[in-house]
């Protein structure tokens, strides 16, 4: 980390700001150090060049912990966990670059159409932008490349699948922070952001509400707060899915949440939802049927845009993936 990144950092348990006190520092860079607040007096340590903001203070520490360890456990076995260079670079567009099973890279395909979309619409040079759940921080290039001052956090500290790899994509594109953070408990100040987001990460919250709440408080008024390719549920469709079975096996916090979940949980955080699509589009995984629908949906005057990913993701489809961009009004 920078020291500029103390501008911004503050204690999860107290909000109170955090001191330096030992650094080991290599081109303007913290290496390794110790920050402690000067609230609590809680140390938090930094590592790696990454502050390491979670304790076992924090509430649900454990089944916290417990996935971070998780995610880690399935990609060894699943086979994914050794990174390779050139698949990072494609990210996350890496069904087009290596022609992989549309079907096997679904998720891949629905985050690269949703990540593409906040680019065009809510991105521009100079914003101040956080990613909640950034695992590797793939994403973190494309914002430095816009001239952004991009922050990324998770809970997983993994030097191939999680944060430690950030340093391969900074070397790439220019210099980041990223901050092991729990994402119900957000270790910055209050309005500190113009963007946050998430990727698929909104429903592994224990607390979704919460989750919202804190990332509402460190956007500002009129920023926006937005969740990618969110697993959604129809009503009606079970919370139970075969899908996330074998996640859950090794501890990964699952849920798939209903549109009424997400509306109201945005809505309780201050957040007016302006936007909301399949996260994937309309292109992939429908049927003529659906597709025609959709069509004619859309094209209802004022109401359509909303019309069209409410029969698909609330009626149509069990289980699917929703995209939402909000903004922040007080």
């Amino acid at each position: 980390m920078k020291r500029t990144l103390l501008d911004t950092l503050i204690c999860p348990l107290c909000h109170a700001d955090l001191a330096l006190v030992t650094a080991e520092e290599r081109d303007g860079v913290i290496d390794e150090g110790l920050l402690v607040c000067t609230g609590c007096g809680h140390p938090w340590a930094i590592h790696n060049r990454i502050p390491i903001m979670l304790s076992p203070r924090l509430p649900d520490y454990e089944k916290k912990m417990g996935e971070a360890r998780g995610w880690v456990a399935i990609s060894q076995a699943e086979g994914w966990y050794e990174p390779t260079d050139a698949l990072d670079l494609s990210l996350p567009n890496p069904v087009e670059t290596f022609g992989w099973d549309p079907v096997e890279g679904s998720t891949w395909l629905a985050t690269k159409y949703s990540f593409a979309h906040l680019l065009d619409w809510y991105v521009k040079p100079g914003m101040r932008v956080l990613e909640v759940g950034a695992a590797r921080t793939w994403a973190g290039r494309f914002f430095v490349e816009r001239g952004c001052t991009y922050t990324a956090c998770d809970i997983v500290t993994d030097s191939k699948i999680g944060l430690g790899r950030s340093q391969f994509f900074i070397d790439h594109a220019g210099h980041y922070e990223a901050v092991a953070a729990d994402f119900e408990y957000l270790p910055f100040k209050s309005g500190s952001y113009d963007l946050v987001f998430a990727i698929a990460a909104l429903h592994h919250a224990l607390d979704l509400p919460r989750m919202l709440a804190e990332m509402s408080r460190v956007c500002r008024v009129g920023g926006v707060v937005a969740g990618l390719n969110e697993g959604v549920r129809a009503y009606g469709a079970t919370a139970d899915t075969d899908v996330q079975a074998a996640e859950k096996t090794y501890g990964i916090n699952e849920h798939v949440y209903t549109l009424t979940d997400y509306f109201g949980s945005f809505w309780r955080s201050g957040l007016r939802v302006n936007r909301f699509e399949r996260g994937i589009g309309y292109e992939w995984f429908m049927s003529e049927e659906n597709k025609r629908r959709v069509a004619l949906l859309q094209q209802v005057p004022l109401a359509g845009e909303w019309l069209a990913p409410l029969m698909v993701l609330g009626f149509a489809h069990p289980n699917d993936g929703v995209s939402l961009y909000a903004t922040k009004m007080k």
